[in-house]
Formats: structure tokens, sequence, C-alpha cells
């Protein structure tokens, strides 16, 4: 039998190791091409026989030498031998034999089946080769039996080697609790010197949660506590030997849950306009920002609220903390229930952190709060109340201080009144109330706002405004804007699309519903002059229908005279055609 099968269980054991160290696939096969181990998409194939494919292994078993292919389907094995060299899966690939005495035993390998992989191994490729040649020698070892402390001692070094190598915090217990090893990162996330670490003996302990697909571990180390995140590995070595490799609960927590803070802190410098309103509603967010109380956004549809909500959380001593925010418009309420208050742990299943928790020194927002459930609104104002939460499906109550902020475009004290929104939470939630003036009552925004998005559409798209007609900005400041900031912007790229070949735009490239609005509300005095409407409505019909000479004919026959009259009145008004 060979003698790699007879160590199966340790050969798995190391290839798991491997495997996490190089965040690669690893395999390890025996002299027959039997696999023996296999982590990742090859785990579920182990003990199948790949003598028909596996022809790098056969070389690499032939030659007694490492193998590299970094180009699969190019390599001269992979063109001689391989019949799946035109749908070949791999991106890179390393073997390296297992040596007992100067004979081969087996082979190890990683294999890469991303660009992002290949890149990374290409990159480390000299400490990777290493690694397998590492881990290749102390299978050797097991191999062939040797004592117990020669084992110990090669783990040992091994682990010296690479530890210090990973992003991510490594822990080693003995039977007697004792830290073993250790490496920087471990005392980065704990905080501690490395001698405050041996010097006391460690526990480490299964909570029970789940955090991002690991598991949560509450260590004791260096006299201090700790929530960690991780995977808890036991080594054949020695009994009860321990190997922890871990993050931060917290810096999990993020990472699953997509809450990582942006690099760049904007704070109120991310709400644009110059309107007194615009200036007003800045010094707002900043009287609010540090405050614990809940803060409720009103304004209408297109306003752009998540910014307003992001630069009171960056305005605040929060700013580093974790910023959530939830669409309850758009999320089942039963998922939005277990994503906020997160699942209790039961016999058979793990427990899972809710972002309530996850942001306790953070905030939370919820984005039209409206659309909650009563039942859900309940649980948000007995949360506020209380300062705890109880996951979903549990009775323990767990301590948050997150501070909630709530964004709405509907009328919520109407709602309260109605009885379709719980009046204790809109008082709750109320306590700070900040509106959101509109478009139409920022005059002088509007101008901002269009000039902004038509250069930003221009520079997109690699035009040139060459000129803008007066009447396009007088058109543009009076028009309501229904729909804010979304509409000016929606507005602004059909112009930049429809612009003309010479670079100008006019009144013709705004969108139909702007100058139908505006051409109807010009002063009283010139509105009450009949001449003056009339040429109004030829420019208007024009506009509609076009200049040429079937489109003249339209527009006769839309104001109800002959093609005669019309260019008359054409001649007379002196309109351009």
């Amino acid at each position: 039998m060979e003698v790699l099968r007879e160590i199966q269980d340790t050969a798995i054991l190391y290839a798991n190791i491997l495997s996490e160290i190089l965040k690669i696939d690893v395999t390890i096969v025996d002299t027959t091409l039997r696999r023996v181990a296999g982590t990742g998409r090859m785990e579920k194939q182990v003990d199948r026989d790949i003598s028909e494919e596996g022809h790098i292994f056969a070389q690499t078993l032939k030659t007694c030498r490492t193998q590299v292919v970094d180009t699969p389907g190019e390599n001269e094995i992979c063109r001689k031998y391989c019949s799946h060299i035109n749908d070949c899966k791999e991106t890179f690939h390393m073997s390296t034999p297992i040596m007992e005495k100067g004979k081969p035993i087996g082979v190890i390998c990683f294999t890469c089946y991303t660009q992002k992989q290949r890149t990374h191994a290409m990159r480390n490729k000299e400490s990777f080769q290493r690694f397998l040649q590492q881990f290749a020698d102390l299978i050797a070892l097991k191999a062939a039996e040797k004592r117990e402390t020669q084992r110990d001692a090669a783990m040992k070094e091994l682990l010296k080697t690479i530890v210090n190598h990973l992003d991510a915090g490594v822990l080693v217990l003995n039977q007697q609790a004792q830290v073993v090893e250790l490496n920087s990162m471990c005392c980065e996330i704990l905080k501690l010197p490395e001698s405050q670490i041996y010097a006391e003996k460690a526990t480490i302990s299964d909570t029970g949660n789940q955090i991002g697909g690991f598991e949560e571990y509450r260590v004791r180390a260096g006299g201090n506590s700790y929530h960690l995140a991780g995977r808890l590995i036991e080594l054949g070595m020695e009994e009860g030997m321990q190997f922890l490799l871990f993050k931060q609960a917290e810096r999990t927590m993020k990472e699953s849950l997509g809450l990582r803070n942006r690099n760049r802190l904007m704070g109120i410098m991310n709400i644009e306009g110059e309107s007194p309103q615009a200036k007003k509603l800045k010094q707002e967010i900043l009287k609010v920002a540090d405050s614990p109380s809940s803060v409720l956004i009103l304004g209408e549809k297109g306003l752009e609220k998540d910014k307003i909500v992001r630069a009171i959380h960056e305005e605040s001593r929060r700013k580093e903390q974790l910023f959530v925010t939830v669409n309850c418009a758009v999320e089942d309420p039963e998922r939005l229930e277990k994503e906020l208050f997160g699942i209790a742990g039961g016999k058979n299943s793990k427990g899972k952190v809710g972002k309530l928790e996850a942001a306790s020194k953070g905030t939370v927002v919820l984005e039209d709060v409206e659309k909650l459930t009563q039942e859900l609104q309940r649980k948000i104002w007995q949360f506020l109340e209380s300062g705890s939460i109880i996951r979903c499906g549990g009775t323990r109550k767990y301590r948050t201080s997150a501070r909630m902020l709530f964004t709405s475009s509907a009328d919520l004290s109407k709602m309260a009144e109605e009885g379709s929104f719980l009046y204790p939470l809109y008082y709750r939630i109320s306590v700070l109330l900040l509106r959101v003036p509109p478009l139409r009552e920022r005059q002088g925004d509007i101008h901002y706002f269009a000039q902004k998005y038509l250069q930003q559409y221009a520079d997109s798209m690699k035009k040139e405004i060459r000129a803008i007609s007066p009447e396009v900005y007088r058109c543009v400041d009076a028009y309501t804007w229904p729909g804010n900031l979304w509409e000016i912007r929606n507005a602004m790229e059909y112009a930049v699309n429809m612009m003309k070949l010479d670079g100008t735009i006019t009144m013709e490239e705004l969108p139909e519903r702007l100058w139908l609005e505006t051409l109807t509300e010009e002063d009283e005095e010139e509105n009450l002059n009949l001449e003056a409407m009339e040429k109004r409505m030829i420019e208007k019909a024009i506009l509609r229908y076009g200049k040429g000479t079937e489109d003249k004919k339209k527009v006769a026959e839309a104001l109800g005279i002959g093609m005669a009259t019309l260019y008359r009145k054409i001649k007379k008004y002196q309109i351009e055609i």
C-alpha cells in the first residue's frame, strides 16, 4: 500500500493548512497518481485515480523536480498529452515531489482557477515554491515515522517561516494551554506585546456564532478577553495542540456584511449647492452630527438623502465606525428583520450577528422607513427605547449603542394619524427632524446643477459644448423640477446627447416637458399681449413639429391656419426658420 494513503489524515490536514495560507486549492497525490488529499473544488475528488489527466504530476515524479506551468495550454506537456488543452480551466499550476530517502513517494501541488489567483501566485512564486517544498518535507518526515520530537521541531520551524506572511492572526496552543507560537498580526489584533501573550496561559472557546462563514471564538490571552472570527485546527502532532487562524470579529463583520467604510470621508463637503437653503441644511447637519438622538430626514424623492445621512455620520465621532444602510422598500420583511436583528443559534445551527449588533459603535440608516411593516416598526421602537435587541428566534437580549438615522419621502405625521405608521415610533425617530427643501425652492442651485451635469455628461461622452443659448437657462430656472436632482440630471444628459453638431445647445435640445411648461409661464404683461401670445404659439408649434416643408403643414394644421397665413406670420414676427 502507498505510504501516503497510510497517513492520509495527516496529508489532508497539511493540505488544508497550506490552502488556508496560500488561499489557493492544494492537491496531494501518491506515485500511482491517486489523489490522497484535496481542498476546494478538489475536496470531493479525494481517492480518485487521475492518471489519465495528471500529466504534470507524472512529469514531476519522473524528473523529481518542481514543475511550474504558468500558461496552461501552451506548456509542452499540455500540448503533447492533455485532451483538455482547448478548454482548460486552470490558470497556474505548481507541483513539487515529496521525497523520502532520495525517492519520490508522491506530489504536492497548488492550482489556480482565476486570473486574480494567478497574479497572486506569480508575484509570490518563490515563496510559494518554498512553502510547497517545506510541506513536502514535512509530509516526508511523517511518512518516514521519525521521532515525535523531530516532527514537532519541523512543524514549529515551518510555522515560524510562514506565519508572518499572513494577513490573519495565528495562535498555537499546546495541551497545557500554553502559547507555543504566534505571529506579528496576532500581536497587532490583540494589541499586546509578544512577551505578554507568551507569559500567560490561553483558552479558546466556541461562542456558537457564525460571522461571514467563519466561527466566532472567545479567546483569553495575555490577561484579556477577545471575540475573534476564524478557524480552529487541531494539529495531530501532539494531543490537544490547537492552531487558531483568526481576524478580529468586528473587522470580519464589516467584510461579510459589506460595511467597510470608504477611504475618503467627505462629510458636508458632499452636500452640493450654494443657495441659502443648502447652506442652512449644512449647518443643521453639523448641529445634529454628534448627538446620540435619532434623526429623521424628510424630503421628496430625488434629493439624494443618502448623501445627507452619510454626511451626518462622517461629521460625527462615529465616522471611523461602521456605517450601515438598509432600504426598507426593497427588502423582504422577514429577511429585513433577520438582517437587522440577527438570528439566534440553536442545537444544530450557528447564530448570526445582525447589523444593529455589528454597528454597535456606528450608524444604521433605514431608508424609506414608511415601508416597514407594523411588526418591524414595533421592534425598532423597542430597540430605541431599551438600547437592546433580541435575535430572531431567541430570547437573550444583546446591548448595542448603534445610532439610527431614518429617511422618508412620505408624510409620516399624516400616516401616524391614519394609523399606518406607529405613533410612538414617529415621535421617537423625529426628535431631530431635517427637512430637505425641493430643488424648485433653491433657485440658485438649479443653475448650478444644470451646469454641473451638462459638463459631466459632455466629458463622459467626449463632446465639447461651444455655446448654450440664454433661453436654455431661462427655461431651466423656470421649470418646477418635480423629480428634483434625478430629473435635472436626466434632462441634462438628454441635452448633451441631442446637442447640435456644432456644439451648441438651444431650447430644441431640452426635453419637451421643460419648454412646454415654461413657454406658458411668461410674465403677466406679455401674456396679455395678443401678438406676443400668437408668436409664442407659433414658436411652440414649430418646436414640436419641426421646420421642414412637411413639418410646416402640420404646424399650420395644428394652429388652424393656412400655409400662406403661417408664412406671413413667420415673416411678421421674424421667427427663425
